[in-house]
């Protein structure tokens, strides 16, 4: 049941991107075009609402994309977290039956992951 909830919350997220990106468009095309409309009115082929409306379905259709790269993204490091998180709380039952430890593994590998990025600060 709470897989489904966050399902439903992640896709929300989706949803509030993508129109954020479509008011933004359309408030970003409205001025282009009216900049534009003010400068040279001969030159001017599109009306501010022309410029909205054709920013604000780019923005709208880039934010989707934008949102559903963010929700997978989301997903993928939730399921390593979890995954992690077991690896963790079963480490001697699967220490036991794999013979080898998995969370010194982890701690081994992150712990040099983060000496890397720590050796590049300096």
């Amino acid at each position: 049941m709470a897989a489904a909830s966050s399902g439903i919350q992640l896709a929300s997220f989706g949803n509030m991107v993508a129109v954020a990106a479509g008011v933004a468009g359309a408030i970003y095309g409205y001025t282009q075009a009216d900049i534009y409309a003010q400068l040279s009115p001969e030159l001017a082929g599109v009306s501010p609402l022309q410029g909205a409306g054709i920013f604000a379905i780019a923005g709208f259709i880039l934010g989707r994309l934008a949102g559903f790269v963010l929700k997978t993204v989301l997903q993928i490091v939730i399921f390593f977290g979890i995954i992690i998180l077991l690896i963790c709380i079963f480490r001697e039952p699967i220490r036991d039956r794999v013979g080898f430890d998995p969370a010194a593994f982890l701690e081994r590998y992150f712990g040099m992951a983060i000496e890397r990025v720590r050796g590049s600060d300096t």
